[in-house]
């Protein structure tokens, strides 16, 4: 199954591949209060169902219903929970964010791989955002999709720190691309996570969505500007500007510099290299592996194989103290 995720992989590398672009606006990133993302979270256990029992990993299809103070229903969070099987154990978690289409094989991959190193992964497979849904969402759920992603984080978090075999004290997140994004933001606004990785993610998502080359981003793009009439990018990246108010290079100066691995491409226009360098900038300047490979060969290379490196940086984390929670 996964040479046939593979040979379909480097099929889209092919249909992808495009080369860089410059020219984002330049941010500004500043500390916001994060007090809107200090709800008590309530969920409710709809699923968690066992599929597979392997050597070292159980394997739960899981189903959560939550919400968040600026919505009137709860939504529910589908995906899958990777839990060691290592008895008199309580596992630390990484949330692990697909990137734009949803989960594929590498992070299934980076998921086993964690499991098998005795952390537990949560894979949510929501389409958060609304770009893989044939009508594109209204401007105004773009912070609406951040506000889903932090929900859906603090829940895994709750559910692990009321479960006899999780360690929810312990929280790390894991993103590539959309998945960076998303788990950057969620990262900013929720000091109990003490480690982020992060592959090719960007800040300055008004500028990444006016021009990316991702497929999907381009679709939504060129629908929006014949809805609304844009004669060009820049204006309808202005029309974002004005409409998005969660950006994560302005919630970035919270996660403490030392909580984060990056890679960045240095040959990207899916999220372009400048993008990625904002946030790379917006978190103090992390330590970083520099790709010359664009942006998917970037995302295969970082996530194929056995996730050594992934693996080693959350068990370094998580052997120390949380830097951003108080000290007793």
């Amino acid at each position: 199954m996964k040479v046939i995720g593979l040979l379909s992989f480097c099929l889209f590398v092919i249909a992808c591949s495009k080369s860089p672009i410059t020219g984002n606006t330049l941010f500004s990133p500043s500390s916001k209060p994060t007090a809107d993302f200090n709800y008590q979270t309530e969920y409710q256990l709809k699923k968690m169902k066992l599929e597979e029992s392997g050597d070292d990993c159980l394997l739960y299809d899981f189903t959560f219903s939550t919400t968040y103070p600026e919505i009137n229903n709860n939504f529910e969070v589908v995906g899958q929970l990777y839990r060691p099987k290592r008895s008199n154990f309580k596992a630390p978690i990484v949330v692990l964010f697909p990137p734009t289409g949803g989960k594929n094989f590498l992070d299934e991959n980076v998921a086993e791989n964690l499991c098998e190193s005795d952390i537990a992964v949560f894979l949510p497979t929501n389409d958060f955002t609304g770009i893989d849904q044939a009508d594109p969402p209204p401007v105004e759920d773009h912070d609406h999709a951040l506000r889903r992603v932090v929900a859906a984080t603090k829940t895994f978090i709750q559910y692990s720190k009321e479960h006899y075999r999780l360690d929810g004290s312990k929280a790390g997140i894991f993103g590539a691309s959309l998945g960076g994004i998303i788990g950057t933001f969620s990262m900013s606004v929720l000091p109990d996570i003490s480690a982020g990785y992060f592959i090719v993610a960007g800040g300055d998502v008004p500028n990444i969505l006016a021009h990316s080359t991702q497929e999907r981003v381009v679709r939504l793009k060129n629908i929006r500007k014949q809805q609304e009439g844009f004669r060009n990018d820049e204006e309808y990246e202005a029309w974002l500007q004005a409409n998005l108010s969660l950006e994560p290079l302005e919630y970035a100066v919270n996660i403490p510099t030392e909580t984060v691995q990056m890679v960045i491409s240095t040959n990207d226009s899916s999220v372009p290299t400048d993008n990625q360098y904002l946030l790379h900038e917006a978190l103090g300047k992390p330590e970083h592996e520099v790709s010359s490979s664009g942006h998917v060969w970037t995302i295969l290379n970082s996530m194929s194989g056995s996730s050594r490196g992934i693996i080693d940086f959350f068990n370094q984390r998580f052997s120390k103290a949380n830097p951003r929670l108080p000290t007793n």
